[in-house]
């Protein structure tokens, strides 16, 4: 049933965004964001293991509708571990994501602000004593950021 839903969820995102594709001229772009995954999650931090910071990276593509308007689909890929009473545990995550963002463009920058739905694929396992074991699932979940984006050929270095 998660499945049904994700599924229309992106379709009716997808469907909407043509109609504002053919209307206005786009500019497509694709980024690589590489940073770290910091688990917050009373889930991953004080209720259990205490799992650390991990590397996170993902490459996108987007459009821009309109100058204060971009669409954006993006696949990446993140990992946690933590070691704990002889336990070895690892979670590796990737993420499906499509965003929509709202961009101020200012001289060669572009504060913005943008809100999306994901598909989050998890991978878990846990080695103890030479035996392996893992376990897998599917989430489905909405985030929200802020960024700045730079466009150094629009920057005018001369003043």
């Amino acid at each position: 049933m998660k499945k049904v839903i994700a599924i229309t969820i992106i379709s009716t995102f997808l469907i909407c965004l043509v109609p504002l594709m053919s209307a206005a001229q786009s500019q497509n772009y694709v980024v690589a964001k590489v940073g770290t995954f910091t688990p917050e999650s009373a889930d991953l931090t004080k209720n259990g293991p205490d799992y650390g910071t991990g590397f996170n990276g993902e490459v996108a593509g987007g459009y821009y509708i309109s100058p204060n308007f971009a669409g954006e689909f993006g696949i990446g890929w993140f990992k946690t571990t933590d070691t704990e009473a002889g336990f070895d545990t690892d979670i590796q995550v990737v993420p499906v994501t499509l965003t929509m963002k709202a961009l101020y463009p200012i001289g060669g920058f572009e504060p913005y602000v943008e809100a999306g739905v994901g598909a989050y694929f998890c991978n878990a396992d846990l080695v103890s004593q030479g035996q392996r074991f893992s376990d897998t699932s599917n989430v489905f979940g909405v985030h929200l950021g802020l960024g700045l984006n730079s466009h150094p050929s629009k920057i005018d270095f001369r003043n």
